[in-house]
C-alpha cells in the first residue's frame, strides 16, 4: 500500500463524496502522468516512482485501492491468471451509491440506486 498517498492526490479528487466521483477523478489526474512499464511484483513501489518512472497493472491497482480506503471507500484488488501473461490486475472502488472499476487508465462506473 502506498503510505500518506494522501499528500499527493489532488484537492479536487480528495474532496469528492462518492466512490464514482472518486474514481472518475483519479482517473482523469492518473491519464496525465500514465506511463505502462512491466515491473518485478516483488519490487517495492513508491508513488514517486511510479509517477517518474511508470508501472504495470499491479502498481495502478495498489495506487487506486490505496487512495480509495485511505479515504474511507469500500476497494477490492481484483486479480486472474490469463495463459498469454503472468496475469493482470485491477482495482473497484464503491460505495453504498455505486462503483467503479479502473483498469490502468481505462474506467467503468455503475450506479446502485
Amino acid at each position: 500500500e502506498y503510505e500518506n498517498i494522501l499528500e499527493n492526490v489532488p484537492d479536487l479528487c480528495k474532496n469528492e463524496t462518492t466512490a464514482v466521483n472518486l474514481s472518475i477523478c483519479l482517473n482523469y489526474w492518473v491519464s496525465g502522468w500514465f506511463t505502462y512499464k512491466p515491473t518485478w511484483d516483488f519490487t517495492p513501489m513508491t508513488f514517486e516512482k511510479l509517477k517518474a518512472e511508470g508501472g504495470d497493472c499491479r502498481d495502478y491497482t495498489e495506487l487506486y485501492t490505496s487512495i480509495g480506503n485511505q479515504l474511507g471507500f469500500y476497494t477490492k484488488k481484483i486479480a486472474y491468471p490469463t495463459e498469454k501473461i503472468y496475469g493482470h490486475t485491477f482495482a473497484l472502488i464503491g460505495d453504498d451509491e455505486g462503483y467503479c472499476i479502473l483498469d490502468q487508465t481505462n474506467i467503468w462506473c455503475f450506479m446502485l440506486k
